[in-house]
Parts: C-alpha cells; structure tokens; sequence
C-alpha cells in the first residue's frame, strides 16, 4: 500500500513549471535556431546612459525552476524518470527573449545584454556605465517575451532589488520569474507521473485556481486518468492554449478502485504560449514525478471549524474524521490523532508536520490521551519526535482552544515548533496552562506567528510550564501583544496563574531570540520580534526561572506580580544580550527580582533603548551587593553596561548599579538616603551607611564605604557599630549583622568603628527616636 506524502500549498517540494526558462523547450523544437550555446534564446542588448568607454556591471542570474536546455541532459541521467521532457508550441515563427534593466532610482536606468553561460548555467547580463563609486541599490527587472504571429507580449516578469558594493562591476542574483496574467495569455500542460508500486490504479485531480475553484473540468480531458499497464499516468489540458496563465494548485489523489491510498499537492505554473510538460525539484532539473511506497507520510492535516483552506468550495465535502488518513483530503478530526500516527510510523530524525485548519476546541467530553493532571492536554507526545505544528493561514484564524478544560499540548521527549497557531483558554490544570513541555530532551520552539494568550493555571506556568528546552523567536508572543499597561489582576492579564510565572515558568533552559531547528543542542540565534507581554502571577508575572534563561532580543513588558518579579522572578541563571528589552514601565511593576546571590550576566552589549534596559529589584538592599557581572566569554565591557540598569527604590532611599573597587562586578550603591537612613562620615573617606529599616524586616543594616566603593571583606569583618543611651551599650552590631528591630523614644548616642588599610577610624554621633507609637528604629534624622 502506498504512504502518503502531500505538500501545503505554500510549502512545496516540487513545481510544475511551465517552462519561462524557455531554453528548456528548444530541446526537442525544429523551428529553433541551432546555436547550442545559447540554448536557441535570444538576449535583447542594448544600453541606457553609457558609452562604449563607461565601466561595465556584470550581472549573473539564476531564474530558480527555468534552466537552461544545457541542464536538461544532466537531468535526463539521473535515471528517475524518462519522459515528459519540453515540446514547443505548435507556431513555428515562434520566438523568446530574455531583457533586463537597472534602476538606480536617481533617474539612471541601464538595460542589459549577454548571453547564456553553460559552465555557471546562468544568464549574464552587460549594463554598460551602470558600475558606481559607492555601494548603489538596484532595481533589477527581468522581463521573458514570446514573439508570434500577433507580435510580442511578456510572458513572464520579476523585480528583485540588488545591491552593488561600490567599485565592484560584477554582481550575483536569483529571480523567480512569475506568469504575466491576462490580455489574453494562455498555455497548455501536459504532465507524466509515474508509480512504482501497482496498488494505484487511478489519479483524480483537482486544478484549484487563485480563488479555489476547481477548472479541472474546464481546463483538463479529464478529472480522473487510469494509470496504464506501465504505471504511468498522463494529465493533459483540452489544448496547448486552454488554461490562462497563472498560477494553480494541483491536487493529486491516487486510488485503488474507489479506496484512497496516498495524495499530494504540487504547485503549476502556466506562461502564455508555452506547454509545462516537466517537473521540477528545487534545484532545476527536469523531472517526471516518482512516487514511491518509500515515501512515507510526513504531513497531517486537522481540521477544525471556520478555517480558510476547508472554506473553499472544493473542499466543502471533504469532512474531517480520525478514520482518515490525514492527507489533505481526508484529514483528521483531533490533533492527538495526528500525534498518535506519527508516534506509531515515524522515526526520531524525520521532519514530520501537522497542519491545522480553523480552531480545534476541547468538547463537552475531553478528547485527552491523558485525562488526568499533570498531562491533560489536547495533544500529548511522548515519542522522541520532532514535530512541527502550524497553523494554515495564521494565528488569527487556526487556534487551539482548550475551553478551560485542559492545555493544549504537553511534550515529554519530542522536540516540537509552534507557529502561526494561537493556543488560548487552555485552564483545569495545575502547571502549564497552554502548554508543558516536560524534563530532559524535550523541547519546544515558538517561532512566527505563535500565540500563547489567555490562559491560566492554579499554580505555576499560566501560559507555559517548562522544565526541559525552550525556545521564542520570530513574532511568537506569550501575553497581550496589544497591551499599553502593566497587568494589575490576574482576571485583566494575558495569561495567569495562583504561583509562579503568569507567562512562563521555568526550572530548564529558556531561550529568547534563540532557535534550535537542527537539534536541541544546537542554539542559533533567530531575532526576537515579539516577546513576554501582560502576563500575572505571584512572583514573576512574566517569566518564573529557577533555572537558566538565555536572552538575545526580544521584549518583556507590561507583566505584574503580586508579590515579586513583575518582569522576571530570577532564581537561577540569566544571561541577557544584544536586543534583550525588559523596561519597568511608569509604574515600575515590570521590575526584574533577583533572589539572594544571584545576578544579571551581560553576554553582549546591550543595546536596546531607551535605558534603563532592566530594573533591578535585588532580595536585600545591602550596599556593595553584587548585582551585575559579565558572562563568560562575553564580548561587552562591564563600564559601559552598568548604566543600564536601574534599581527599584526602596523605604531607605535611591540606588544604583557601579562598578567595585576590582572592577569585576556592578554592586549596589545608595544615592540618596530617605528620612532615618544616615551616612556618617569617619574621616579619610571612610563612612558608615546604615539604612533605614523596612516594613518587612523591621530592621536596619550598615556597611563601611570607601569613596563609592564598597571596603574589601576583609576590612568589613573589622568594623561595629553600638547604640548607647546615658553611656551604656544597648545593643552592638559587628560586620554586617543587622540592628534591632525598635528604639523606644529618646535621646541616644551611636558609636561607628572601622579599621581600613591599617588605620582605624571612629566617631560618636548624637541621635533622637521622636515619639511616634512604636517607631522602627533609626527612621529619624540623626541630630
């Protein structure tokens, strides 16, 4: 039984061309001249604005899918296949023309001649005065003509903008020429296709225009063809001038008697004046299309309600049914069937795709494979698979809707991309409200068009929870894209959750602007367009990590947290770079919590703007706290980073990131003390900073400083601080040990010592507690 292998319409492996490389027709015509090296084609000369002493800019073109007739025979050998090779049209005055011009877009125009080369196998064009001084973008128009009986017409014509180093009078390009529609034009096919297995016995065919109208019957001798004794069949048109130029869908249905066993979906191409009669690969040659039993199917079709390529008229009738095979035209009801037949026939290393058509819902009775937490999900893979799931016509349109009854997907050892798909209201679970990718080598990718919005947990991870492999590049955003204000309330979010990571939870590895379409261990950076918007949770309304996060681009904005970590609840790693964004917004909410001694490493320059890049809420507000440092290897320099970064304010005043004494970290820094935090000064730039104590910890600390620098360690161990009252000692502090929590009313002395580079230093200053029902210690200036 043959397997099924189809192709999406806008992702081919295959083109049927109608031959605008025209010098693949002269092959088998003899009403063309015989001038092998040009392949019978005419180049049109001529220039523009030169003369003959005007340097020369040398343009070698590559027309993809229309080669030469030079290229035909290395075709031929391959062995695959021995017919459908080009015919002429039946005119014998007729005759091609391949014109090219330049357009500097400053008034300057150039056209261009040459010839055919059979050793580059490509057409290079002379613009003659064309060569500039300075780099030059060009407008390079590729024009295919067909001269006849009523005199000359564009067949065929593509515009590609070049752009030319200054000085250099030689260029490369590739242009895919596209049918001149209208006025007229038509052409003819004739396409073979041949089987190597004798279970198909009849092709049916669909010829689906732009608009998705089948012109099968209008266009072709028939909408069905039996394949003869040698497993051949033949799809011919009405005429060699029946079908308008354009481009169709082609699709392929192979049976055996009435029973469907495989189909696909190919791309044709019709020029006026000309018969496509070969196909094509991607890289030019000339084949007749082989189908095996070796092909196995690697693409799946779902299809939900309201999409746009089930819409169209010719496949009203097709209904989706996980009887079916999963080929375009019988695709599958649930996601989990495409899922299940991947796991059952595929392999680790194969590219397999599931395409997916309208929104697919969870229904009154849950089609889960597992229907208990943690893997109640629409689709559940837990093969080593990699596995591609997109949507047809984009996020708008082919959604994954869980209804509130389950998540969307949960991968355990696949590796999986997401794009041009919408995964919303997934809910009734306790992790990962759209999607779980689970630990080891299980790995998902949000690419463009992925959307994971609206969605919610009871405990971590309301869009994503992930403890393996993570990757958002392209346009994929986790949130509300349009948001223009921090999340306040997980009701008004994009997605949420009652713990932690309202758009992403993560103990794995989180990469953003990254990809990793090879391998998972591959991670190439891919731009980051989109981003972490709107999203609440407890701590870390946007993103939750407690293990790595990896950021190159993209922007983390407008997200809230209840608790801590309105941008990033930081307890792990986190390396940040190039185009990474994080802004805290007016309100600051969109802060970045670091837990107790973690810190931001900067791989690369940052550059993102406005600054701050990222507020900096730290755990202890302890000057010369190590915040910020460089990653290993990295290519930025720490000066010219730390002021990128901002701090949150706290009860005890401003801060900042700067550089320690080495040189080798950003510490925290207090800028200006709010009422009750002091600075005393000990003398030779030595002083105390001691800060007032927050609602939290009912409590103050201090440090010695030296200049803007924090002191060594070594020298901090060396110091104390006592608070006396009428000359007894009522409490000491030594190091960085933290003050009692209240002083009662009154007068007090505060005595500060320090031993710095071998000198001590000390002072006693005079201070009041004012009455004020039960007043943290220190809150008021020092007298």
């Amino acid at each position: 039984m043959i397997k099924h292998k189809n192709f999406v319409p806008t992702l081919k492996s295959f083109s049927l061309v109608l031959l605008a490389g025209v010098a693949l027709l002269m092959a088998a015509c003899s009403n063309i001249g015989d001038d092998a090296s040009y392949g019978g084609i005419k180049i049109e000369a001529g220039g523009v604005g030169g003369s003959a002493q005007a340097a020369t800019l040398k343009a070698s073109v590559a027309f993809p899918g229309l080669p030469a007739v030079e290229q035909s025979a290395a075709a031929e050998q391959t062995g695959v296949s021995k017919s459908a090779f080009p015919a002429m049209p039946a005119s014998t005055n007729t005759n091609y023309s391949y014109s090219a011009t330049l357009d500097d877009g400053a008034g300057g125009v150039y056209s261009g001649k040459g010839h055919y080369n059979s050793s580059t196998l490509k057409y290079e064009f002379d613009f003659i005065g064309a060569v500039k001084a300075a780099e030059q973008t060009y407008t390079l128009t590729v024009t295919l003509s067909h001269t006849g009986g009523a005199g000359t017409a564009i067949v065929a014509e593509a515009s590609k903008d070049v752009t030319v180093a200054g000085g250099a009078d030689s260029f490369d390009a590739s242009v895919r020429l596209s049918p001149k529609t209208g006025s007229g034009l038509a052409g003819g096919l004739k396409l073979s296709i041949k089987f190597d297995e004798s279970d198909v016995n009849k092709v049916a065919v669909n010829l689906m225009d732009s608009l998705g109208i089948d012109k099968a019957a209008s266009y072709l001798t028939a909408a069905s063809y039996d394949v003869d004794g040698s497993n051949m069949v033949e799809i011919e048109s009405l005429s060699t001038d029946s079908v308008p130029a354009g481009t169709y869908t082609m699709l392929l249905t192979f049976k055996n008697g009435a029973q469907v066993v495989g189909g696909r979906t190919e791309t044709v191409s019709v020029f006026g004046g000309m018969e496509t009669n070969q196909w094509w690969t991607g890289s030019g040659s000339a084949l007749t299309l082989a189908i095996s039993e070796a092909q196995a199917q690697t693409e799946y079709w779902v299809r939900g309600t309201d999409g746009a390529f089930y819409a169209q008229d010719y496949a009203s009738g097709w209904s989706a049914a996980d009887t079916n095979s999963g080929d375009f035209f019988a695709p599958l009801q649930t996601i989990q069937k495409a899922v299940d037949l991947i796991e059952a026939n595929g392999d680790t290393t194969t590219q397999y795709t599931i395409y997916i058509d309208g929104t697919v819902s969870a229904g009154d009775s849950p089609e889960f494979k597992e229907s208990t937490d943690p893997y109640k999900s629409l689709a559940y893979i837990s093969a080593a698979r990699k596995i591609k799931i997109s949507g047809y016509s984009g996020n708008d349109k082919d959604i994954i809707n869980c209804n509130s009854k389950c998540r969307g997907i949960t991968v355990a050892s696949a590796v999986i991309e997401i794009s041009n798909l919408s995964i919303t209201n997934g809910g009734g679970v306790s992790n990962g409200g759209a999607l779980y990718v689970g630990g080891g080598t299980g790995t998902a990718i949000l690419s463009d068009g992925a959307l994971i919005n609206k969605n919610q947990c009871t405990e971590n991870g309301g869009g994503i929870y992930s403890n393996g492999n993570l990757y958002i590049c392209g346009s994929a955003v986790v949130g509300d894209y349009s948001a223009s204000m921090s999340a306040a309330q997980s009701s008004d979010c994009g997605n949420s959750c009652g713990g932690n990571g309202g758009g992403i939870s993560s103990s794995g590895n989180l990469y953003l602007g990254y990809s990793a379409y090879t391998d998972a261990a591959t991670n190439t950076p891919q731009p980051l367009t989109g981003g972490v918007y709107r999203n609440y949770a407890k701590n870390g309304g946007g993103i939750n990590s407690t293990g790595s996060v990896f950021a190159a681009s993209g922007c983390i904005s407008y997200n809230g947290a209840s608790s801590a970590g309105g941008g990033i609840y930081n307890n792990g790693t986190i390396k940040i770079g190039g185009e990474a964004y994080i802004p805290a917004g007016d309100d600051g909410k969109n802060d970045v919590y670091m837990a107790s001694s973690t810190t931001i490493q900067v791989a690369s320059p940052l550059t993102a703007t406005p600054t701050p890049v990222a507020t900096i809420t730290p755990a202890a507000y302890t000057p010369g706290t190590a915040v910020v440092q460089l990653a290993d290897s990295s290519t930025a320099t720490l000066a010219d980073e730390l002021s990128k970064f901002a701090v949150t304010p706290n009860d005890a005043g401003t801060w900042s990131v700067v550089a320690n004494a080495a040189g080798t970290a950003g510490v925290l820094k207090c800028d200006s003390m709010a009422e009750g935090g002091v600075t005393i000064s000990l003398g030779g730039g030595v002083s105390f900073v001691i800060t007032k104590p927050t609602a939290e910890s009912l409590a103050a600390s201090f440090a010695v400083m030296d200049g803007t620098d924090e002191v060594a360690a070594a020298d901090i161990a060396k110091s104390k601080i006592q608070i006396l009252q009428g000359g007894s000692v009522l409490y000491q502090a030594d190091a960085q040990t933290i003050t009692p929590a209240y002083l009662s009313t009154g007068d007090y002395e505060l005595y500060c010592y320090a031993k710095y580079a071998g000198v001590e230093y000390d002072t006693t200053v005079m201070f009041k507690i004012a009455a004020s029902g039960g007043t943290v210690g220190l809150s008021t200036p020092l007298t």
